[in-house]
């Protein structure tokens, strides 16, 4: 009698499932394939398909067809870089003077699948549960567990941020790696916590921690299948081909069975996502436009110096956004706005937004020249630090007389590198001066694209259906200042409704991005939820029952924030924890008891608080109060 526990496993129940459903979206079953193909089938160094590889680098670059072997000896060098892939990764976008993927044209490439294909050097290795490639290259991987594994996907992440990412030995492998995902086909849920443990996860290489992220398919109106998954043209699957996979595999006897048959649909959520971000057009846009490669040097608190060197991928509502913004303004759309989150990558989205909308541009004709708009001196100092830190060349404009000379340039770039540029504006100061602003009329063939941080920002105590504000006129244009509408404009905010109320009443075409709160808490963005539990004991005082838990919730933010400030290397943050308290009667600042209040945080939290520590603002009194 078979085994039913051996029987259903990570292997049946997802893996071979998730690679049947691959022949359906595009993707050739390659076989399996065996360490005695090492050399001939493919090359061990990089896993690269050797003769597909070949073939289709004849295919893109008929003029350097005999030029592959050369190519083969280049990558293996490269991915030896202790650079995250950055160098592979740039030549993996280059168009000239040769091509390794048509992101133009997806049905140009090929696309292949294959199961346990080891990744192996000297005698470190590890053997990814499914592997897809793109021409010969293994750009992506995919790591299954059954549902309900132990310790879900948590497991996964520290498996490959303590144990793959940091051994130098995978390096090759993690860096020619662009998309990895991981899965144990469960719907997302948080356990009782706030950032989902189960479900499918991704992320992109690292030199030792990378974060996981969801991923949320567009689904604006909630339908039980998202439009995209239920509408996408899937292949029929071959019958012959599935019997090979689980021929290879030694999974024939699962064919039949209900469960396998379950676990093969299109809806589950490792085919889902698979989907979603592994179709070849999707695929293709996430590796042209959805990689960064992050560097920035930062001060530690004793005085030395940090390098960070990080690889970051798109979020999903980076992704969608992107493509969105894309869409509209082929369709003709010129202006709109995206509903964004504190913290939630406004500046990361901007700059994935440059290559896309550069590239859309160019398509017709035309070359590309962004701004990104601000009101304070802050605001542009990080905007500028963070865009450098991602690559691109950074120009300002703090005056309008500086904004005023790039304009009359009528060029795309103002410096000489012929690296991407973006200006960054600080509208602070701009209404200081009174005289009018005068804008030479457009290079026929240049494009401006404005994208406004804090878009609500600029309307208030103002009316808005008129253009008052520098920020307005930027939006609406000025007869009085001769100021035209920017052709482009690209509006970022938590509070929108001042920036829809401006931008309805213009002639442009208007298209809204809108970020629901529920999908925002879905995400893990939020990283706070309050619970407060009453005791049913009436001896228990509730208000003190209530400032204990907050104390928990506290502490538990002290360590949470330590923790993640530490591994994103980022300025510690100091979580502040405000108690209020009832008003005085009498004479009395305060009917609370502040010497019983504090003692209890002490003891809920093990702090023991110093002078300075613990503050008050009673308006009463300017002096010391005494607990």
């Amino acid at each position: 009698m078979t085994n039913k526990r051996s029987l259903f496993n990570e292997a049946t129940r997802v893996q071979m499932p998730a690679l049947v459903h691959l022949t359906r979206i595009g993707y050739t079953y390659f076989g399996k394939i065996s360490e005695d193909m090492s050399g001939s089938v493919f090359d061990p160094d990089t896993n690269i398909l050797i003769r597909i590889f070949k073939e289709q680098f004849a295919k893109l670059n008929p003029d350097h067809a005999g030029e592959a072997e050369a190519m083969l000896r280049t990558i293996r060098q490269e991915l030896d870089n202790d650079d995250i892939g950055e160098s592979f990764y740039k030549r993996l976008k280059a168009i000239s003077p040769v091509r390794l993927i048509d992101f133009e044209h997806p049905e140009n490439n090929t696309y292949h699948c294959t199961a346990e294909f080891t990744c192996k050097r000297d005698e470190d290795e590890f053997r990814p549960d499914i592997t897809l490639f793109v021409n010969g290259l293994p750009l992506v991987f995919i790591e299954v567990k059954k549902p309900n594994n132990i310790g879900g996907m948590v497991a996964e992440a520290e498996r490959m941020n303590k144990q793959r990412f940091p051994n130098k030995k995978f390096r090759r492998f993690i860096n020619i790696t662009q998309l990895m995902l991981f899965s144990n086909n469960m719907e997302y849920d948080a356990m009782g916590g706030i950032v989902p443990i189960q479900g499918v996860f991704y992320c992109t290489g690292s030199k030792s921690y990378s974060p996981f992220n969801c991923f949320r398919e567009e689904n604006p109106l909630n339908y039980s299948v998202a439009p995209y998954n239920r509408d996408y043209l899937y292949a029929d699957v071959d019958p012959e081909i599935e019997k090979k996979i689980l021929s290879d595999f030694n999974n024939q006897v699962i064919h039949t069975s209900p469960e396998y048959q379950t676990n093969l649909r299109e809806t589950t959520p490792t085919n889902r996502v698979i989907t979603s971000m592994c179709s070849p057009e999707r695929l293709l846009f996430l590796i042209k436009y959805g990689i960064t490669y992050y560097h920035k040097t930062k001060e530690r608190e004793d005085g030395s110096i940090e390098q960070i060197d990080q690889k970051h991928i798109m979020r999903y509502q980076q992704f969608f956004a992107a493509m969105i913004v894309r869409q509209r303004i082929s369709e003709g759309i010129t202006s709109g706005i995206i509903w964004h989150t504190q913290g939630s990558g406004k500046t990361a989205l901007s700059y994935h937004l440059s290559y896309v909308l550069t590239d859309y541009f160019s398509s017709i004709n035309k070359v590309t020249k962004f701004y990104f708009i601000v009101d304070r001196l802050d605001l542009m100092k990080q905007a500028k630090e963070e865009f450098e830190a991602r690559g691109l060349v950074v120009k300002t404009a703090n005056s309008r007389s500086e904004l005023m000379e790039q304009f009359r340039t009528n060029q795309s770039q103002e410096g000489t590198t012929g690296e991407p540029e973006i200006t960054v504006v600080n509208i602070q100061r701009f209404e200081e001066r009174q005289d009018k602003v005068v804008l030479p009329a457009y290079a026929t063939n240049l494009q401006r694209v404005f994208i406004i941080d804090e878009a609500h920002r600029g309307m208030q105590g103002r009316d808005a259906s008129k253009a008052t504000t520098i920020m307005q006129k930027f939006i609406k244009g000025s007869d009085t200042d001769k100021i035209p509408p920017m052709p482009v404009v690209i509006g970022m905010s938590a509070t929108t409704q001042r920036f829809n109320a401006l931008v309805e009443g213009t002639s442009s075409t208007i298209h809204k991005a809108v970020v629901t709160a529920d999908e925002v808490r879905a995400s893990g963005l939020l990283k706070d939820r309050i619970v407060i539990t009453y005791p049913e004991e009436e001896s228990v005082n509730n208000d003190m029952a209530i400032l204990q838990a907050a104390a928990d919730d506290w502490k538990q933010k002290w360590e949470h924030w330590t923790q993640y400030c530490f591994e994103q290397h980022y300025a510690y943050v100091n979580p502040i924890m405000i108690v209020q308290v009832l008003n005085g009667s009498g004479s009395k600042l305060t009917d609370t008891d502040l010497d019983d209040c504090l003692r209890k945080i002490e003891e809920r939290t093990g702090f023991k608080f110093e002078p300075g520590q613990v503050v008050h603002t009673f308006g009463q009194t300017t002096s010391a109060i005494q607990v």
